[in-house]
């Protein structure tokens, strides 16, 4: 008899750490809802934001022309590859124009700063989401990106058929707009965020569509100058002077007209 009460206390610890980690869903003012997860002392979306309105009902701009969405200063939103439809997947991609707007979230939620970025990245370190069970150094991609959505890449510490979703963030390699320019790794060297994986290139040289399935990215409400910060989860390395360091998922900064994810933060 105590063996089995031992037993049912186990399943019933198991099942209480797991759905602790989920919130109530959220509403925007398109009416989409949203999943949401309690990380730490954080509680965030588990979904990308796929809103067309800012939450005072303002209309978001569609931009679909590559040079007029270059030149934008403005709050714009796309649909990756010009798709006709927006999934709960993916969602939609937002310049930090709108994320500038501070009303692209629901009212009580905001669009995380690098800081609380930083935060979601200590706290899943320090507390046993590395994919090796280590308390140091950044191995979290797998515990961050959606199981079955990353490809068939097989290899450790990479978001791909070894992914977790360890910490319920349920990140899905959404890609990102991303146009010709040089972004400056924090911390790093300067390199082209647009890469070989899965590029879209125009007919007048512009950078488009790239990504989809093998990386995501997320803006910061951190901007400064012509400059934003964002946090990338990606099949590539982050590099210094050249060199690999085998970290996944990372923060950049980059000019303010790429069209990226969005996760919301409650306030």
């Amino acid at each position: 008899m105590k063996k089995i009460i031992f037993t049912v206390c186990i399943i019933f610890s198991i099942i209480t750490i797991t759905y602790s980690q989920q919130q109530n869903p959220v509403m925007d003012i398109d009416s989409n809802i949203y999943k949401t997860i309690k990380i730490g002392n954080q509680i965030w979306f588990a979904q990308n934001l796929r809103t067309k309105r800012l939450n005072d009902k303002t209309k978001i701009p569609k931009v679909k022309d590559s040079k007029k969405w270059n030149n934008f200063n403005s709050a714009a939103y796309c649909i990756y590859n010009d798709e006709d439809t927006i999934t709960e997947d993916f969602g939609l991609l937002y310049n930090w124009y709108a994320v500038e707007t501070g009303k692209l979230c629901p009212n009580g939620w905001h669009v995380p700063s690098k800081d609380d970025w930083s935060e979601l990245e200590d706290y899943l370190i320090a507390n046993g989401y590395n994919f090796d069970g280590s308390l140091k150094s950044n191995k979290i991609a797998p515990s961050l990106s959606q199981i079955d959505a990353w490809g068939d890449l097989n290899k450790p510490g990479v978001p791909g058929k070894l992914n977790t979703n360890k910490s319920a963030f349920s990140a899905f390699p959404a890609g990102v707009r991303q146009m010709r320019t040089t972004t400056t790794n924090i911390g790093g060297e300067p390199q082209m965020r647009t890469n070989s994986i899965n590029n879209n290139q125009t007919s007048d040289g512009w950078w488009e569509y790239s990504g989809r399935g093998v990386s995501t990215s997320w803006w910061t409400s951190s901007g400064f100058g012509l400059y934003a910060t964002y946090w990338t989860l990606c099949q590539e390395t982050y590099r210094i002077n050249g060199i690999p360091t085998n970290r996944y998922f990372y923060n950049l900064y980059i000019d303010k007209n790429q069209g990226y994810s969005i996760r919301c933060l409650k306030d």
